[in-house]
């Protein structure tokens, strides 16, 4: 619930814990910023297809805490390499550990 703000009610000393959003993004693609290789000013991830590991580029947005929005280049369902992914080659065989 938001309480209108009312000045006549604060006195010296109070103080208040205040949340802004700024901005909503409704169905945002989001990614560990782990996930996310930066090389030559360029982003990409690696995704798991057929258990070959592919390099996507990736455009990115928002970040919230250890999360990457992905505004191009993924979809949702993409199987995301979250670790390992600096030793990847390109159509690297991979095997999913649960």
């Amino acid at each position: 619930m938001t309480t209108p703000f009312q000045p006549e009610r604060r006195k010296p000393g109070m103080f208040a814990r205040v949340h802004v959003q700024y901005d909503q993004h409704e169905n945002a693609l989001l990614v560990p910023k782990r996930a996310i290789v930066e090389e030559d000013d360029a982003l990409s991830v690696y995704v798991v297809v057929d258990s070959l590991a592919v390099r996507r580029s990736v455009a990115t947005g928002y970040t919230s805490g250890d999360r990457v929005e992905v505004t191009d280049g993924l979809s949702d369902g993409d199987r995301v390499v979250l670790s390992g992914q600096t030793a990847l080659r390109d159509s690297a065989r991979v095997e999913i550990v649960p």
